[in-house]
């Protein structure tokens, strides 16, 4: 994807490297490295190979650990109330009396040694498009040579797939994820007593993300908000912190946790929105939803980039195949001559 750039002009790459730069297809949807079922890899690889059963034998071992590693995860973070699984409240998304509470996640995170300073952070919010987006940014950032985080929301079949690190894109192991929650169990345990049980699944398991990057040294975190973004348990990024926010379509979605209205909806997804930090804005199908990002961002200071802006041309320029892999040609050119970029 030959970008002299999006990033570039959000002072994230360097412009020379995306005169001519490529992103494979398969890894743009989900970084989920394909974890797939068991029973299905064992199928595949059946032989009647000594040495073949035996790697199989080994395999098998291999996966109940891992599996194993991975419940004892899942059985602590089940422990905690799960939105995901009962709901959301009514308005708990909007930035109101009826939000979630961002200041359990500021004490949790200063509790664990603030691991959201050691990073820089692009902020994906929306209705559509907020995985492959995120895919695509995690990808732009990795080919540059930057080692990237990468968290998102929901997984598919294992709750690895929401937190990858470092320059090869796959999820954590289900060792380290163990071995994350393990030193972090007393802190956590304590966190939950003094916040009366109030501590959220999502909240538990983004703060471990951001440990685990701060912890890995990763030069870029690409967040996906969860739920809105206003009062989204990833909204705690200080303005230094904030590379960019991302906004890509606003739909309806949610409506009684964000407000009941487009409008409202919009104004949620707009909460990540920092002073004086770039915001990149996807296209708007309803003039009401752009409308309202633009009033944020301008209250803000915070300049943003669109489709339609006359600072943003783009072009697909083709696909091709190169050594068994599905590549796309772009060209994405943004004038980096703003003020204050």
């Amino acid at each position: 994807m030959a970008i002299n750039s999006v990033l570039q002009s959000l002072k994230l790459l360097n412009p020379l490297f995306f005169s001519s730069s490529r992103i494979p297809f398969y890894n743009c949807l989900r970084e989920n490295d394909f974890l797939g079922n068991p029973a299905v890899r064992l199928f595949h690889d059946c032989s009647h190979s000594k040495d073949q059963e035996q790697r199989l034998m080994n395999q098998t071992l291999e996966e109940k650990h891992s599996m194993e590693c991975e419940l004892e995860v899942v059985k602590y973070l089940d422990s905690l109330k799960n939105y995901e699984k009962v709901g959301v409240p009514e308005g708990a998304g909007t930035d109101s009396d009826k939000g979630f509470d961002l200041q359990r996640m500021h004490r949790l995170l200063a509790r664990l040694g603030d691991p959201l300073s050691k990073f820089q952070v692009v902020h994906v919010a929306g209705t559509k498009g907020k995985g492959s987006t995120v895919a695509f940014i995690s990808n732009i950032l990795r080919a540059a040579g930057f080692s990237v985080g990468t968290y998102t929301s929901p997984h598919i079949s294992s709750i690895r797939e929401r937190i990858v690190a470092g320059k090869t894109g796959r999820p954590i192991s289900a060792e380290a994820l163990r071995d994350l929650l393990r030193a972090a169990r007393g802190i956590l345990d304590c966190a939950i007593l003094k916040e009366s049980g109030r501590l959220s699944h999502f909240e538990v398991l983004t703060a471990l993300a951001f440990k685990h990057f701060a912890e890995e040294k990763v030069d870029f975190a690409v967040v996906e908000a969860g739920l809105g973004g206003a009062r989204d348990a990833t909204n705690v990024v200080q303005p230094n912190g904030l590379a960019a926010a991302v906004i890509v379509a606003i739909g309806e979605e949610h409506l009684e946790a964000l407000g009941g209205s487009l409008e409202s909806i919009a104004l949620a997804k707009a909460g990540i929105i920092k002073y004086g930090c770039p915001v990149v804005l996807g296209h708007q199908s309803e003039p009401i939803a752009e409308a309202v990002v633009q009033k944020v961002a301008a209250s803000k200071r915070a300049h943003v980039f669109t489709t339609s802006s006359k600072d943003v041309q783009s072009s697909l320029n083709g696909y091709y195949i190169e050594k068994g892999m599905p590549f796309q040609m772009c060209s994405f050119v943004i004038d980096s001559k703003i003020e204050g970029l």
